[in-house]
């Protein structure tokens, strides 16, 4: 990997972490009610009006979902990078326990893991090509 991957990385991490506690913050966690699917998708919709949101000089919040499964969904697009100059492994390695750790230890969290609500964050190249989906759950780290 290349030194500048590297410090991109770096800051993906970084601003993954800021991006999970911006959305949540945005949502009114009030109207969540267990096993309400329609409850996830309103609050999809409540923070998708505000999307997109540059995250940093690398990324940004495209849109958010309500998933199969309880399930709650976060698009980041890559706008600086084609998949084809990405390691992937190398980026999933990155993010994944910095996006864990955040699930699992911020307060603005806390009623996802209550609710026991999967979280996956999705990522695209500049191009919106798929580059690769990162889940956490309660499971993780029971």
């Amino acid at each position: 990997m290349k030194k500048d991957q590297t410090v991109t990385i770096l800051l993906i991490i970084t601003a993954v972490a800021a991006s999970l506690t911006v959305c949540v913050i945005m949502q009114n966690w009030t109207e969540i009610t267990t096993g309400s699917d329609h409850r996830l998708v309103d609050m999809a919709n409540n923070i998708n009006k505000n999307l997109p949101a540059i995250i940093d000089r690398e990324t940004q919040l495209v849109t958010t979902s309500a998933g199969e499964k309880n399930s709650f969904i976060y698009t980041f697009k890559l706008t600086n990078f084609k998949k084809s100059d990405i390691d992937i492994a190398k980026l999933e390695a990155a993010l994944k326990p910095n996006i864990l750790n955040n699930y699992k230890n911020s307060n603005e969290m806390q009623l996802f893991r209550e609710l026991r609500i999967n979280l996956k964050c999705d990522y695209l190249d500049m191009d919106n090509t798929f580059i690769t989906e990162i889940s956490v759950s309660p499971k993780d780290f029971k």
